[in-house]
């Protein structure tokens, strides 16, 4: 089995869906959480100059939806067939639209500007991909997964994603979107998943 190194941040952040694809595939490595520091001291050896990057033996990758998608083509996560993948990939897509938009919020220094996008998030982007990610759901009739009968890269990411909305963006998931509450703790209640979350370290983000 390959050696893989994951450096990142000490936070969820880029890294967690990498991380949390490790624990469902049960695959040992190295969690590396920087501090300040170390990154000035590495960060011209780095591809882009940013992190995470996951290292495998001697090969470093970066880009870390594509580093979570390599993982989950190694180790069964990303669909039985083309078509499963697909459907995958049009789910981290959906949830990505979202995290952009959450993302352009965040790093707003106007005020003004940032009240405006904050509005465009919660009233325009979030209803209408929510609204596609439960007719996702709905479409898969089997077991309350987004795609095909079993957990995927695409369910793990749903779950940190609807997560990160409650805590920094405070859409009230639970309340306004039931069956996406329903399917974040299924996800959650899965074994391996639910021990990463008891055991990874306690971060702000």
């Amino acid at each position: 089995m390959p050696q893989y190194k994951l450096t990142y941040w000490n936070g969820r952040g880029l890294a967690e869906l990498t991380r949390m694809t490790f624990a469902v595939a049960e695959v040992d490595f190295e969690d590396v959480r920087l501090t300040q520091e170390q990154w000035d001291t590495m960060k011209e050896t780095t591809p882009m100059g940013q992190v995470p990057i996951l290292e495998v033996d001697d090969t470093v990758l970066h880009q870390s939806k594509a580093m979570a998608r390599f993982l989950a083509r190694e180790y069964g996560l990303m669909g039985k067939n083309n078509m499963e993948a697909t459907k995958i990939e049009i789910v981290m897509e959906i949830i990505n639209e979202v995290d952009t938009a959450g993302i352009n919020v965040y790093f707003e220094k106007d005020e003004a500007k940032k009240a405006e996008l904050m509005k465009k998030m919660t009233n325009e982007v979030v209803p209408r991909c929510y609204k596609a990610l439960e007719s996702m759901l709905n479409q898969n009739k089997t077991n309350g997964w987004f795609v095909g009968d079993k957990l995927t890269l695409a369910d793990i990411a749903g779950c940190i994603h609807f997560t990160g909305a409650e805590e920094y963006f405070k859409i009230n998931v639970s309340e306004k979107y039931p069956k996406l509450k329903e399917f974040r703790s299924k996800v959650e209640a899965d074994p391996k998943i639910a021990k990463w979350i008891k055991s990874r370290p306690n971060t702000e983000w």
